[in-house]
């Protein structure tokens, strides 16, 4: 185990628990794209025109696309159960 590095024995610790973490890495890549994309479209506003799109309808439809893959691939990880157990880091309140 490489201990030199800050964060190394976590992230192998974190792919060794997520079956298919290096698989999303392309489609959160796009996702992100996505947003940003719509960033820009958005601050280019009416003067970018595509077709009967403007800029605003644009980055909307963008917006809408990088968010849904977002949840996509992310919302399942987050509906799931828990990796690992919580331990109690005070006393009992049972008594």
């Amino acid at each position: 185990m490489d201990q030199g590095r800050i964060g190394a024995p976590w992230n192998k610790a974190a792919c060794r628990s997520r079956k298919g973490s290096a698989a999303a890495r392309p489609a959160l890549t796009a996702a992100f794209a996505f947003v940003l994309a719509a960033a820009m479209a958005r601050v280019a506003g009416s003067s970018l025109r595509i077709g009967p799109l403007d800029g605003i309808d644009l980055s909307a439809a963008l917006w809408v696309c990088g968010f849904g893959l977002l949840c996509w691939k992310i919302g399942p990880w987050l509906a799931g159960p828990k990796l690992a157990a919580r331990t109690p880091s005070g006393p009992s309140r049972n008594r």
